[in-house]
């Protein structure tokens, strides 16, 4: 049992990784900003495996290991994670990222609050759900704000185009085709990669619960 907990994490982690490169590139072909990625696809790619071996320890009916699963891995993160690397240096916490922590402490305390009849009923997991989407939402609206500047720039720079004062902007056009053909190879590839990442993640949580309870 310990030796197929052990392959199981390893192969948890290397689809997790795989899944996360995938879905951070389809991102991109869609453009997405680097910034939404960061707050989605790579916050939520981080937490691929506690979600899969969530899932499969609520399947194989151990819902024992959910709650210690999320406990410890934000434990983890706050305590062991954030702590290594401030014994090197110094993190500078930004006032747009420290807003975003009201967020982080209503879902905690929601939690807890669920949690006080020692029981996380349905309707309290469709709360969550909500919060959870009025996170994501906001975070899209911060997304259309860029798509609007960035509109704001290309407008900008077609207007000097028309003026002459980007000579070379024909050639660049040919250049984008050719970048657009080189994409629609690569997302077949992408999407390969996304489904592989998730069978390794569906397969592997499925050992990793059982091999644990052993």
């Amino acid at each position: 049992a310990f030796i197929a907990l052990i392959i199981s994490i390893i192969v948890l982690v290397k689809g997790a990784d795989m899944l996360l490169n995938a879905a951070s590139k389809l991102a991109r072909n869609f453009g997405i900003s680097e910034f939404v990625i960061g707050l989605t696809v790579v916050s939520m790619g981080t937490s691929l495996p506690e979600l899969a071996t969530s899932v499969a320890a609520s399947l194989a009916g151990d819902p024992g290991i959910i709650i210690g699963n999320i406990a410890g891995s934000n434990i983890a993160n706050i305590g062991l994670i954030l702590a290594i690397p401030l014994l090197f240096t110094r993190i500078r916490v930004k006032k747009r990222e420290f807003d975003e922590m009201y967020m982080v402490l209503f879902s905690a305390l929601l939690f807890a609050l669920f949690a006080t009849d020692l029981t996380i009923s349905s309707v309290e997991a469709a709360i969550l759900l909500l919060v959870f989407y009025l996170y994501m939402n906001r975070i899209f609206k911060i997304n259309r704000s860029f798509k609007e500047y960035r509109k704001n720039v290309a407008a900008t720079i077609k207007a000097r185009w028309e003026n002459g004062l980007f000579t070379s902007y024909a050639k660049k056009i040919k250049e984008v085709n050719k970048e657009k053909r080189k994409r629609n190879l690569e997302a077949i590839r992408i999407l390969i990669a996304l489904i592989v990442g998730i069978a390794l993640l569906a397969i592997s949580s499925k050992y990793i619960v059982i091999s644990a309870v052993d």
